[in-house]
């Protein structure tokens, strides 16, 4: 981003001198300061219209910078949504809790039902073979 010169800001105020375009409050408070000497008071406007101009351009470049960025992160998420929809669409990405796998009541392996009744006969046997 190009920023503005003094130059630049110069010309500015030239121009709005020119067409005696003032800003009132600013050229009181300068003719208060050059204790009503019109000459003194048109430098003291000069400096503080170029403080002013310089703070609002500060202002605008911040404001750009934020929006940019700003731009820039909501870019980035819609990137990262379009990917994830595109592997949702593959089948890659199942975020689809109802239509999951994982959801889907299993049935249990028969490990699971045999093992107790297995185990309680080695325990059974082991105990007889033991105890004689």
């Amino acid at each position: 981003m190009e920023t503005v010169s003094r130059e630049q800001i110069y010309s500015i105020i030239a121009e709005e001198l020119g067409n005696d375009h003032y800003i009132q409050d600013l050229r009181q408070k300068a003719l208060a300061i050059a204790e009503g000497d019109p000459g003194k008071a048109q430098e003291v406007y000069v400096e503080y219209r170029l403080k002013q101009l310089e703070e609002k351009i500060r202002e605008s470049e911040q404001s750009i910078r934020s929006l940019r960025e700003t731009w820039k992160r909501e870019n980035e998420q819609r990137i990262q949504e379009a990917h994830r929809i595109k592997l949702k669409e593959r089948g890659v990405l199942n975020t689809d809790w109802n239509q999951s796998d994982e959801m889907k009541p299993r049935k249990a392996s028969r490990w699971v039902l045999l093992a107790p009744v297995v185990l309680m006969s080695v325990v059974m046997i082991y105990g007889l073979i033991n105890f004689q």
